[in-house]
């Protein structure tokens, strides 16, 4: 944990940052809508809930057993608790909680980037990196997964950082819990358990952890870790590794939705995408800056490696570390040809070592004795977070469908060459365009092109249902679409109707407004 005596004006930003960080998003919550994965997600962490009292048969009917449920158990607990009955509370509820999570977890890797670099400011420019990346700014306020194992897996890596510092029995058990709870999310955590162990031996042997008492540590680590899995995950209880190993089964070959993507201009199945799909999303829609310079950490890393003048100790050790965790997944699913869709939603994880190897350069380059080369790292640094700031003010509530601007100046318009909002959540923009528009209130019928939309009009106040009525396709007198799946895909597209009106985000069009009859 941080000494209190090493406190200084960074620290002091980074908590403040962080506190108008939970204030604000609590207010901005309510911003945006349901998306496709609430309902799902919430039935799940329901038939977990009814397994806990007594009732397994809902949850081992299904293969969702298999979607760790380690946060959908808390979020469900809290609406019992708290007698939810209404959709829209239970909602809102969820995606509090889950923004909350998010942003404690953005806390916690300001102190791993502060202990790694031994510097409260490259743990300030790490933090903010993170929280003003827009696309993963925007999935924090409802994500209930792929967000939530980001933070879960940076959480991971500073308990282990502070384990092999320091093995002592607070960091032991704090580290048993942060790899069983992100495990308890994604099976694929599971990894940190090994990664620990490999560790913490390449440190025996370099003799830098005390010796004594160490075995039973690891011993108590491997338990405790063991027993926090089973607590979190409650299928696991009827038999812990048969339901593991068909955990991962499903994960490796997962196929939940067989769809089409727009992706560079064409469409794709989700079901065999190109290799090279989330490399080029990732080029897209993280800061351009923030790419370059991880794509600067490499190569210092790299020269490094080859001058041999690494020195091998923690700091070396973990952005090794990330450099495996970053490049594993991206590999082996270029590889495997894993499914893949929405996005690069499915491999959010690795930001973290991007943000890494990112701050690794800027370490490097405070660190020349070039004032010019110092001066000019800290400015476009600045620059780049500012410009990331403005992104996020100017978009919302569509952070989520950011591009940068290399995107914009390459594909022209963006919308028409890549998937926009994906998750849905933009029907409650949509649906309140009405309210907007339409002052003689109805009655008003209309239909939605997916899902989402229907969940988003039952967030609606009950006065609300009373002039604007959701109904089918045949009866409606509007058509709202987020022209999803195959709805852009070139020479596929049918027009449902006249054209009223689009949603737009900075010139992309997100949603249309269609007059039926």
């Amino acid at each position: 944990m941080p000494d209190i005596r090493r406190i200084s004006l960074p620290d002091y930003l980074a908590a403040g940052i962080l506190l108008l960080y939970i204030i604000l998003g609590s207010v901005l919550v309510s911003d945006y809508g349901v998306n496709w994965d609430d309902d799902a997600q919430r039935k799940n962490g329901v038939a977990n809930w009814q397994f806990i009292h007594g009732d397994r048969g809902p949850l081992m009917a299904t293969t969702d057993k298999y979607h760790g449920p380690a946060w959908e158990i808390p979020m469900i607990s809290a609406e019992k608790a708290l007698h939810l009955t209404e959709y829209r509370d239970i909602i809102l509820l969820r995606h509090r909680m889950s923004f909350l999570l998010y942003a404690l977890g953005t806390g916690i890797f300001f102190l791993f980037c502060r202990k790694l670099f031994d510097s409260s400011w490259l743990g300030l420019a790490g933090f903010l990196m993170l929280v003003l990346s827009p696309r993963i700014f925007g999935e924090g306020f409802y994500n209930p997964k792929d967000t939530i194992f980001l933070v879960a897996i940076a959480a991971a890596m500073y308990s282990l950082l502070l384990l092999v510092t320091r093995p002592s029995w607070p960091h032991i058990f704090f580290h048993a819990w942060i790899t069983a709870f992100m495990t308890d999310i994604r099976v694929i955590g599971i990894i940190f358990i090994p990664i620990t162990l490999v560790l913490v031996a390449i440190l025996l042997f370099q003799n830098k952890i005390d010796r004594k008492a160490l075995a039973i540590k690891l011993l108590v680590y491997l338990v405790s870790n063991f027993l926090l899995m089973i607590a979190m995950w409650p299928v696991l209880i009827t038999g812990p590794f048969y339901h593991l190993f068909h955990a991962y089964q499903q994960l490796s070959g997962y196929v939940a939705w067989d769809g089409l993507n727009l992706y560079n201009g064409g469409c794709v199945s989700s079901l065999s995408t190109p290799w090279h799909y989330h490399y080029l999303w990732m080029a897209l829609t993280l800061p351009e800056l923030y790419l370059l310079l991880f794509a600067a950490g490499l190569v210092i890393f790299a020269v490094q490696v080859v001058k041999k003048k690494l020195a091998l100790n923690t700091q070396d050790l973990f952005i090794g570390l990330s450099l495996v965790l970053l490049a594993f997944p991206l590999v082996f699913r270029s590889i495997k040809g894993s499914v893949v869709y929405d996005g690069w939603r499915h491999v959010y994880f690795v930001y973290p070592f991007i943000v890494v190897l990112a701050v690794y350069t800027i370490d490097n380059l405070y660190s020349s004795r070039n004032i010019i080369i110092r001066y000019t790292t800290i400015a476009l640094v600045a620059l780049s977070l500012s410009d990331s700031l403005v992104e996020i003010v100017r978009r919302h509530p569509f952070e989520y469908v950011y591009f940068n601007h290399v995107a914009h100046a390459i594909y022209h318009p963006v919308y028409t060459q890549f998937e926009m909002d994906y998750w849905g959540i933009g029907y409650k923009q949509a649906i309140e365009y009405f309210n907007d528009h339409h002052g003689a209130k109805g009655p008003i019928y209309v239909s939605f092109q997916h899902y989402p939309g229907d969940r988003n009009y039952d967030m609606l106040p009950a006065a609300d249902k009373e002039w604007l009525i959701d109904t089918d396709t045949a009866h409606a007198q509007y058509y709202i679409t987020s022209y999803r799946d195959y709805d852009r895909c070139p020479g596929s597209y049918k027009q449902p109707g006249i054209l009223q009106d689009s949603i737009y985000s900075c010139g992309d069009r997100l949603y249309g407004i269609y007059i039926l009859r």
